[in-house]
Formats: C-alpha cells, structure tokens, sequence
C-alpha cells in the first residue's frame, strides 16, 4: 500500500496502485489508520472519505471496521497516470489529506507484467536492465508486479526512479491481505488472475522467480524467464539486460507451440 499522508502524525491515509484501459471501470480502495501510541495505529471505522479525480469527478464513502473504504471510477480516455486526490474531516476538525495512483494504459498492444523483485539495484546492471526494459516499451504496455513491495508501493515507486526503470502501476502478485480479494479480487489469491481477468491485452509475464511464473503461468500468460535455469518449455533470456519478446509463433498442431531457448 501507498503511504500517502497525514495529520501530525495522527492519521495514515494508504492506498495501492490501480491500473486500466480506457472504457473499464476500476476499483479505488484506500484504508485509514489513526496512531494512537508509538506502533499501535488500529483502523478508523465509519470515516467519511471523499474521492475526487483530475476532471472533477466526486465520490464518497465510509471505512469499515477494518479502515477500508472502495469506490469505482471510469478509466479516463488519454493514457497516463491520474492522482486521485483522497480527502478526510472528523468530527473534530482533524483531516487527512493524499492520493491514489491510476495509471490508464495506452492499449492497442499486448500487456507485459514485470516482476519487480528480480530487477537488479546495483547501477551498471540497472543500467542495462532499464535500457532494455525501455526498449520495449513501444511493443508492450507494461505493469510490475511484486511480493517483496506488496504492502509499501511507496518504497516500489522510489526503487523504479532511483534506477531509471520507467513508471508504471506497481501492484501485488498475491492478495495477502483481506481487502484485496473484498474489493479487487473475491476468492482469489493470485492477483495476476485479477489482471487478466480485467486486461484482456495481457499477455506475457516475465519474472526469475519459480513461485511468481507459476501464477503467471497459472493466469494463462505466455511466460519469459529470466535465467540460465528455470523452467522447461518456455521462453528463457539469460539477464534483464538481455530482455525481448518471444519470437512470434508459427500455427501449431493438437499438440501446440513451445517456446525455444534462445543460443547464450
């Protein structure tokens, strides 16, 4: 989750990343805390939260007794990222004040997601992978997935730009907590399901992780993995900054296609 704001040092106001094509509708889920001794922040219930996008569009809802508060908002038409400014009032006169990410793909081409967690963070090798990642982007819409970020996108976001690996929506690889699958994803626990799920235009994941591919694999996309070793029959490069798309596949029969190996 986002860590996006608060009120002297009385208020945590979190939400994650969303991410759409033009024409859908999205979830917008936030979740507010009150701090009331050193690491004790218990969740604020019946808060009146206000939602409010770039083009005026105006929401409200109340947190549960978890915190959690969820409303939808269409997909604006232009790609990009939109912050939905969050706002909240006690009764008292308190406020809580931040904003949610909504990145709007560009569509009109596949949806690769990128498992963050494998991105290297030493500079020549970023360096690299960024380049290479960047190459892509005119063929892919990307999305990065992740279990290390899973509950601090904050951190996900400052690791991307400090290494100069373009931005994009930053989201969970697995719903470890309750509000994911009650507001984005009902008796799901692999949220790359939920993002095919909502993304017809996803289509491949890439990752150097075992657990990772087989969600990815599990959600029906077409996996490159990055390694000398990994898993057969599927599309290997050794480095990220030896990463590309798998050659285009030729009619198969009954059997269907496997991707090569590519010469190291």
């Amino acid at each position: 989750m986002f860590c996006m704001a608060g009120c002297s040092g009385e208020f945590i106001l979190t939400a994650p990343d969303t991410v759409g094509q033009a024409g859908q509708d999205v979830p917008v889920a936030v979740r507010l805390q009150r701090r009331e001794f050193w690491e004790y922040v218990p969740p604020t219930d019946g808060a009146a939260l206000c939602f409010c996008m770039p083009d005026g569009a105006f929401k409200a809802a109340r947190t549960d007794k978890h915190g959690y508060a969820s409303v939808v908002f269409p997909v604006p038409d232009k790609p990009g990222r939109y912050d939905v400014d969050i706002s909240h009032q006690d009764i008292r006169g308190d406020t809580c004040q931040g904003s949610a990410w909504m990145y709007v793909l560009e569509g009109g081409k596949p949806i690769a997601v990128i498992d963050l967690d494998g991105l290297p963070d030493a500079p020549a090798e970023a360096t690299s992978a960024a380049a290479a990642i960047q190459a892509l982007a005119p063929r892919v819409d990307i999305i990065y997935t992740t279990d290390k970020f899973a509950s601090k996108p904050t951190a996900a976001h400052e690791f991307l730009a400090r290494l100069h690996y373009p931005d994009s929506a930053v989201v969970p690889a697995f719903t470890k907590k309750d509000w994911l699958r009650k507001y984005d994803s009902p008796s799901l626990p692999n949220m790359i399901v939920v993002l095919k799920n909502r993304l017809s235009d996803l289509r491949y994941g890439i990752t150097h992780n075992a657990t990772t591919a087989s969600a990815m694999q599990q959600a029906g996309l077409e996996l490159i993995y990055v390694g000398k070793s990994g898993p057969s029959g599927v599309f290997h490069v050794p480095d990220y900054a030896h990463l590309d798309l798998p050659p285009a596949r030729q009619p198969s029969g009954p059997a269907g296609p496997v991707s090569s190996r590519p010469a190291e």
